[in-house]
């Protein structure tokens, strides 16, 4: 899957990552880090779930290391973890921010629907507190937070 990824990401500049445990130098995590000129993008970062919550905490290592090697030697303005999921499952940013010292970039969001979607969501906005589905409750909430 990781060199189908490569592949496929073609042109772009990347650098890529591999994160290996120190006992058994075994693969279980990578990031792909799209660069640019005094910037880069932590595109997509991952560990395998048997190892993100186990006693070496892979997740510290991994973005120490990324953040000492673009901040640090090689004098970056910044990084970007990307934007936060629409559903904000997997809390990477809130672990950036208390951890690493990330801070929110905020921009305002204007939202395009086809008319047929638009129509229902404007229906089911005024409902959004009591629909039980998560994906529907994560579209209603970014129609709320919408700026014109």
């Amino acid at each position: 899957m990781f060199l189908q990824m490569i592949d496929d990401w073609g042109q772009r500049e990347y650098d890529y990552w591999g994160l290996f445990t120190k006992e058994y130098n075994e693969f279980v995590g990578f990031a792909a880090v799209q660069l640019f000129d005094n910037a880069c993008f932590y595109d997509m970062v991952a560990v395998h779930p048997k190892y993100e919550h186990n006693a070496t905490y892979p997740y510290y290592g991994f973005f120490y290391k990324l953040n000492d090697y673009y901040l640090g030697e090689k004098h970056f303005k910044y990084v970007n973890d990307g934007s936060r999921s629409i559903t904000e499952h997997s809390n990477i940013q809130p672990f950036l921010e208390q951890n690493f010292k990330f801070r929110k970039a905020y921009c305002k969001l204007k939202l395009h629907y086809k008319w047929w979607f638009g129509i229902i969501v404007r229906l089911l906005y005024p409902f959004r507190n009591v629909i039980p589905n998560r994906n529907i409750q994560a579209v209603l909430k970014m129609h709320g937070m919408q700026t014109e």
